[in-house]
């Protein structure tokens, strides 16, 4: 079989924003999933509260192709990527990409050999926040970068689907390392695009 090469959109720049109430989503594989929250690490579990995160993050297609296998791939960067909430003692709180850290990576990958579609959007990048009660302070991801999945795609540029943070992420201040202010829950947030 000749694979035959359509492009998803080479140099088509999108966005994604969170759309809709912060509730519990369900991916295709019926995994429910919490809305992805931030909360801050100095307060007793009990008394934590959990603040919604909303922003956008922007990406243009590089370069793509099919490997051997037939996988249709694309290559991503970055271009934008802005998050944002209100927390009631740390005031506004801004998380953006941490560029003095290594460069952020994002792709498209097809799930099947030799089908353009379904694809899945995956999102690698280290992350910095401020908080305008903390001013000065940077902080920063503890670890691996924020890794953000997305549920299979059907279409690209999508108009709506479910992202998911794969697992929690803490920021640490970055002049303290260790010290956890606020973290992110490891949840999902569904996404569209930006008209």
């Amino acid at each position: 079989m000749t694979n035959t090469f359509e492009p998803y959109g080479a140099h088509a720049i999108f966005g994604l924003k969170e759309v809709g109430e912060p509730q519990s989503l369900t991916m295709n594989d019926g995994t429910v999933v919490d809305p992805l929250f931030l909360y801050e690490d100095s307060a007793a579990e009990a008394d934590r509260e959990y603040i919604e995160v909303v922003g956008d993050i922007f990406h243009e297609i590089v370069s793509e192709g099919i490997y051997d296998e037939g996988i249709h791939w694309a290559e991503l960067s970055v271009v934008r990527f802005n998050m944002s909430t209100k927390h009631p003692t740390l005031g506004d709180i801004v998380i953006s990409i941490d560029h003095s850290r290594p460069p952020s990576r994002a792709n498209l990958n097809s799930v099947n050999p030799n089908a353009k579609f379904p694809v899945v959007h995956r999102t690698r990048l280290h992350i910095i926040a401020t908080a305008s009660e903390m001013p000065g302070v940077i902080l920063q991801n503890q670890g691996l970068p924020l890794y953000v999945q997305s549920d299979h795609l059907n279409e690209w540029p999508l108009t709506d689907n479910i992202y998911r943070l794969n697992f929690r992420v803490p920021l640490e201040r970055r002049d303290q390392s260790g010290d956890v202010v606020i973290t992110l829950n490891g949840g999902a947030i569904r996404m569209g695009k930006v008209a």
